[in-house]
């Protein structure tokens, strides 16, 4: 699976926006203008995406027993996407 795979089935899903809200802080209108299309989900920044991914890839059943090598890889993503934030920040305040 890929992120932008993983966020649209967050936002195709069932979980409330609060509930996404309170865990990622991304906030409930967005992600309501996201589900409504008034927003394109794939114009996001990149720090959101990383932390709707993170809250998808915590949710019960988003992967199966036999996908453990791509729960590996998505975490190994997800970490280098976490560096390249820390580095674009990092170039923002020089």
């Amino acid at each position: 699976m890929d992120i932008m795979k993983n966020i649209e089935s967050l936002i195709e899903s069932d979980i409330s926006g609060p509930m996404i809200e309170s865990a990622t802080g991304v906030s409930r209108m967005t992600i309501s203008n996201y589900r409504n299309k008034k927003s394109d989900f794939k114009k996001m920044t990149l720090e959101k995406a990383i932390k709707l991914n993170d809250y998808w890839l915590s949710q019960p059943g988003s992967f199966t027993d036999d996908s453990k090598d791509d729960n590996q890889k998505l975490k190994e993503i997800t970490a280098e996407l976490k560096d390249m934030i820390e580095r674009l920040e990092g170039n923002a305040n020089r």
